[in-house]
This record gives structure tokens, C-alpha cells and sequence, in this order.
């Protein structure tokens, strides 16, 4: 007797086995392949900005097939979308749980973080980031960003600068640097770097913004309200720009210019509590006290009803 002679399959038996075999793995590919297309589905509408749908996409790839990272990935990018930060990073979690080394969703997360305001693991998952893609100067001119808003301008100016070493003419790089130079008091350089910024990419609203900024420090103020003009002619719809020129027309006497100014800006933003304050200043110069008192309660209230919000606001308005 051959040992192990008895345990050999009949050649039907193994036959049959191969088969089931092969359709097993037909059917994972078919699987594989149905995910796969709810997966592309997902980020089309992600890519046309309709993340509701993009979710649902993601949903059903996910339920076919829970361990696809991509589509974690594009669920989370669809959260963060309409501003579900939490959910959002639960996704990106899962997704670099599932595929080790997925750059893209620590890029991700990233900027997840930082719009929920936790920009110190924003850093660090930017820093992730650039391990993985080490050239790519933007990476480095928005870690730069992350760390102006932790207040530490030379950790941001060090980013800065290596992303114009990698980019040269990078405009997000060349404002962020300005920023830096604008909160150290280096006017001269920050100027330069506006001016840079602003040759590069000359329809960049938040470039002129915060070169008015920098002008209002010097007194500039015809060259700051240029500024803002241009700004809010870009965007129309951020009411930092209506703010600050309003502040301007205030100093310069200008008061019905000013109120129509803030009055905009309340109106794009009804818990701008510094904007009412600025108000509540100009009716009291128009000699309208009651409106000026209504003001001066609404942004009381709306101030310490919501001191995080204001207290970043506040930040904003003086760093």
C-alpha cells in the first residue's frame, strides 16, 4: 500500500472542486467590480459637488464591500462636504486602517481636522502627507497655513519657504508668507510677497484682504479700502471684506458709508458679533441711539452666547 494513495481525490471529485472553485473566484471578481462602480459613481457626484448622492454611492459599494478604503475615503470627503467633520474623520480613520500608507486620506483628514478646528492634528496628518509626497511644495504652503493658525509663524515660515523652494510662484505660499511678515511687523517684506501673490494669481480675493489688513496697520487707509474694494468685488459674499472696509469708512468719517458696509455683513453673517458692535460705533455717530443700543445688545449677546465663536473671531481680527 502507497501511503497517502487512499487520500487522493477521484478525478471527478477534483474536477467539481476546480469549478466551484473558479466560479467562487468569478463571483469575488464580479463583487469586486459592482463595488468598484458605485465607488467611480460616488466621486462623480463628489466631483459635482452633490455629496448627498455621493453618499449613497459609497454607502452601497461599502455594503457590498466593507473593506474598500477608497470608497471610506470618498464617504469621508463627502461628509466633510456638508460639514460633518466628526463623521467625516471616522471614515478617513477607517480608510487608513484598510490601506496602510493611503496618503490621500491623511491629506484628507488633514484638512478635516482643521476645519474642525483641531488644526495640531491637522499638522500632524499633513506631516503624514508629505512622507508620502515629500515634492508636492502645496502641501507644504497649507501645513504652513495650519501652523499660522497654532500661532507658530516659524515653524509656518520654514513651510512656507520649502514650498516655494519645490513651487516657485506658488501664490498660497507667497500670501501665507506675507502673513507671516505682516504679523512680525516686516511691512516691506510682506509687501513684497503680496504683490507676488497677486501677480500670480490676480483673482484671489483673500490675497487683497489681507493686504488691506497690512495697509490699515500703516494708515494706508485709501490703499487698504482699494484693496478691499477689489476683494469684494471678487467675492461678494464674505463678509470679513464688508467688515473691515466698513471699519475704514468709519475712521475716515464716512458713516452712512460704513452702516450700509456692516449692514452687509450682518446680513451674510447674523452672529457677527463685531460687526454689530462696529454698527452700534456708527449709528451712535449718526446720533441714532436706539438702533445703536439694539446693536450694542445683539453683539453683547452674540458674543458671550457663543464665546469659542468669538473668541476665534477675535483671534482672527488681531493676529
Amino acid at each position: 500500500m502507497v501511503i497517502g494513495l487512499a487520500a487522493a481525490p477521484r478525478p471527478g471529485v477534483a474536477a467539481s472542486g476546480a469549478r466551484e472553485t473558479d466560479a467562487s473566484l468569478q463571483r469575488t471578481g464580479e463583487i469586486t467590480r459592482w463595488a468598484a462602480d458605485h465607488d467611480r459613481e460616488g466621486w462623480y457626484f463628489y466631483r459635482t459637488r452633490d455629496p448627498r448622492r455621493a453618499i449613497a454611492e459609497f454607502n452601497t459599494a461599502l455594503r457590498i464591500a466593507p473593506d474598500l478604503a477608497d470608497a471610506d475615503r470618498g464617504r469621508g470627503a463627502a461628509q466633510a462636504m456638508l460639514g460633518e467633520f466628526d463623521a467625516a474623520i471616522r471614515d478617513f480613520d477607517e480608510a487608513i486602517r484598510l490601506k496602510r500608507g493611503f496618503g490621500d486620506a491623511y491629506y484628507d483628514r488633514a484638512f478635516a481636522y482643521a476645519d474642525n478646528h483641531d488644526e495640531r492634528r491637522a499638522v500632524a496628518d499633513f506631516g503624514a502627507a508629505i512622507r508620502f509626497r515629500p515634492r508636492e511644495g502645496r502641501l507644504y504652503a497649507i501645513r504652513g497655513w495650519a501652523y499660522l493658525d497654532l500661532r507658530q509663524t516659524a515653524s509656518a515660515l520654514a513651510d512656507f519657504n520649502r514650498a516655494l523652494e519645490l513651487s516657485p510662484g506658488l501664490a498660497s505660499a507667497l500670501r501665507g508668507r506675507a502673513d507671516v511678515y505682516r504679523r512680525r511687523g516686516d511691512i516691506g517684506r510682506a509687501m513684497l510677497d503680496f504683490a507676488a501673490a497677486i501677480r500670480v494669481a490676480p483673482t484671489e480675493a483673500k490675497t487683497y484682504y489681507d493686504r488691506a489688513s497690512a495697509e490699515a496697520a500703516q494708515r494706508r487707509l485709501s490703499d487698504a479700502e482699494a484693496d478691499l474694494d477689489r476683494a469684494i468685488q471678487l467675492e461678494p459674499s464674505e463678509a470679513d471684506y464688508w467688515r473691515l472696509r466698513g471699519s475704514l469708512r468709519l475712521l475716515r468719517g464716512a458713516t452712512g458709508a460704513a452702516v450700509e458696509d456692516f449692514t452687509q455683513a450682518i446680513e451674510l453673517d447674523p452672529e457677527d458679533s463685531l460687526a454689530r458692535a462696529a454698527r452700534s460705533r456708527a449709528y451712535l455717530k449718526q446720533g441714532a441711539t436706539l438702533w445703536a443700543l439694539s446693536d450694542y445688545l445683539a453683539g453683547r449677546w452674540l458674543a458671550y452666547g457663543r464665546p469659542r465663536r468669538h473668541l476665534e473671531r477675535g483671534i482672527a481680527l488681531t493676529a
